[in-house]
């Protein structure tokens, strides 16, 4: 069967992008950081299903929408994350002085500093998810890994009967990075994971996402081998 995408993106940073300049909204413009995130996750999920929201709520509320007959097979999170704090993902926030360099409010987020909040989304989200097909939920943002953010939010996503399920984050620093044509519309993305000395250690093909580096693996409790 088809694969089904939703994307979620960090709003915010107004940040400008080094980069070529890219059609926006009609404009051909210099991105901002949320623009960018914005157009990555476009390319990533559904028409109409992409999302830009600015709380925990706000998102719960955008999957609530969503007719439980979508069988959605695909989530993404792109933009801003962290490490600190047991990890996460920001919906939304402002840029800040190093060494935070983004910050927001705890129901900003999805995260364990709002674990009800993060527990509802989870359950809201796992309504919509295929209860047949594998399901990948991505976290393309830095950091997001370093705690056991990810692998609670895996495990509250599977505790609704989600059993092929996969939840992939990073523990360092993701960035995506865009490639035009002479018109300013972007082509191709190229996704790549840095290390904290500015090494890139893990990078995909065109348009590709690089290989997690913190995997919640598939797990089917009726073949433990894996089809082995």
């Amino acid at each position: 069967m088809a694969t089904k995408k939703i994307a979620f993106y960090t709003l915010g940073d107004n940040r400008p992008v080094n980069g070529a300049r890219v059609i926006y909204d009609g404009k051909k413009r210099r991105l901002q950081m949320s623009q960018m995130w914005h157009l990555r996750a476009k390319s990533l999920a559904m028409a109409g299903m992409v999302h830009g929201v600015k709380t925990a709520d706000a998102a719960e509320s955008a999957v609530r929408k969503i007719e439980q007959a979508a069988a959605l097979t695909n989530v993404y999170l792109v933009g801003h994350g962290f490490g600190q704090d047991g990890g996460g993902f920001f919906f939304s926030g402002k840029p800040a002085p190093p060494p935070s360099e983004f910050t927001a409010t705890a129901t900003d987020t999805l995260s364990l500093l709002s674990r009800v909040k993060m527990k509802k989304f989870a359950k809201t989200l796992a309504g919509v998810l295929s209860k047949t097909e594998a399901v990948q939920i991505a976290f393309l943002s830095c950091y997001t890994g370093r705690g056991k953010f990810s692998r609670e939010f895996y495990s509250e996503v599977r505790a609704q009967g989600i059993k092929k399920l996969t939840v992939g984050a990073y523990t360092d620093y993701y960035q995506t990075a865009y490639h035009t044509d002479g018109r300013g519309n972007i082509n191709r993305w190229s996704d790549y994971v840095r290390d904290e000395h500015g090494t890139v250690i893990v990078k995909a093909g065109a348009n590709g996402i690089p290989a997690f580096q913190e995997r919640h693996p598939l797990v089917d409790p009726d073949d433990p081998l894996g089809g082995l």
